[in-house]
């Protein structure tokens, strides 16, 4: 009987230390500080019309591994050259880093998606263009938008704007 007992011990601890192995061989985000956080920034659908959901994606990972619990994942957009329409939203975490926000852009024209992201104690932002509609983005380009870098804390809230 104490044979059985010392197999079903020994068989336990070789079954705790696999286990334990296992767990000390995953990778958890934010360990190498030299490494920089890695973002994927996409929208879907990419070519919209006005009145039509657009939903922003933004994929957070640190050495590919999922960063479920970000310090900040916002997207600021704004219209070329219209200091009227400039918004700064919080995204939802849904899933393993991977974070979204709805919007519907209401009329045709060029606009611009900036993700700020913040993790591992590191912050990234990338600017995006995005088209609506059929505008003749060349020439609305050609004039100088003159509203990036005008975020203020009175512009955090959509106003009233259903998006």
């Amino acid at each position: 009987m104490s044979k059985k007992i010392f197999l079903s011990f020994l068989l336990l601890v070789f079954v705790l230390s696999a286990c334990s192995n296992a767990e000390s061989e995953q990778v958890s985000p934010c360990q190498n500080p030299v490494v920089p956080i890695e973002v994927d920034f996409s929208w879907d659908p990419e070519q919209s019309n006005p009145g039509e959901e657009v939903v922003f994606n933004v994929v957070v990972t640190h050495e590919n591994v999922p960063i479920v619990d970000a310090d900040e994942v916002k997207i600021e957009i704004w219209e070329h050259n219209n200091p009227d329409y400039h918004y700064m939203k919080e995204t939802e975490h849904v899933e393993d880093g991977v974070y979204t926000m709805p919007w519907t852009f209401e009329q045709e024209g060029v606009y611009y998606a900036y993700y700020h992201v913040t993790a591992c104690d590191m912050h990234r932002m990338e600017k995006e263009m995005i088209v609506v509609g059929n505008p003749d983005v060349d020439t609305i380009v050609a004039e100088p938008d003159t509203v990036e870098g005008k975020m203020s804390d009175d512009h955090d809230s959509d106003h009233g704007h259903d998006h």
